[in-house]
């Protein structure tokens, strides 16, 4: 697939005086970068990229012979560096977000376009969806007592709930209707946004 990577030109100039040596690309995605670098700094430097995101790596093209991916955490990056006495370390990116490939599939819940199911994972192999979190704020305390924060006037219609019961702003389960919540808070009030923030389920 056509990725073209921002601020290329900028990461070349930082990188331009680094050592002989091996840089880790700690969010490779696509590979734009790395394969930027390699091609910029040439034999002198070998690249190790590390994504989470398996599903973005399986659509990698072919790669230079001095670049070798990996699916991890960088988080996993200190241990990875030890066990495996990998060196001398010349310097590591680090392109936090998310790239392309992520925003246009409506799958992975991160499209400001498209609608799609609220996941919003890196890796879909583990952990929980963010509609999963969401599910769980209630438009009441803890105890029940009272609202803290009246949500359900926010939600649209078809994301309500039954009269009565305790409304959760997880019923919406797509992105654009979670957005359609944050957007007529804040439309509404900074204090409606303030509500949301400190209402717990």
């Amino acid at each position: 697939m056509t990725h073209i990577p921002v601020m290329t030109g900028e990461i070349i100039e930082i990188f331009a005086g680094a050592p002989d040596g091996i840089i880790i690309d700690a969010t490779f995605g696509l590979g734009g970068h790395s394969v930027a670098l390699y091609k910029s700094l040439g034999s002198k430097i070998k690249i190790i990229g590390i994504d989470a995101d398996s599903e973005v790596l399986a659509k990698v093209g072919e790669l230079p012979e001095g670049i070798t991916v990996r699916n991890m955490r960088f988080s996993e990056l200190p241990m990875m560096i030890q066990s495996e006495d990998i060196g001398p370390v010349s310097g590591i990116l680090f392109d936090l977000g998310l790239n392309s490939a992520q925003l246009d599939d409506p799958s992975r819940g991160f499209s400001f376009s498209h609608s799609g199911p609220i996941d919003m994972r890196f890796d879909r192999t583990t952990g929980i969806t963010a509609s999963q979190v969401i599910r769980r704020i209630t438009c009441y305390d803890s105890q029940g007592l009272r609202r803290r924060a009246p949500l359900a006037q926010y939600c649209p219609r078809n994301c309500r709930g039954k009269a009565g019961d305790h409304r959760r702003i997880g019923e919406c389960y797509k992105n654009n209707c979670w957005a359609g919540i944050v957007y007529k808070i804040g439309s509404q009030s900074i204090s409606g946004l303030a509500d949301l923030c400190q209402s717990r389920a």
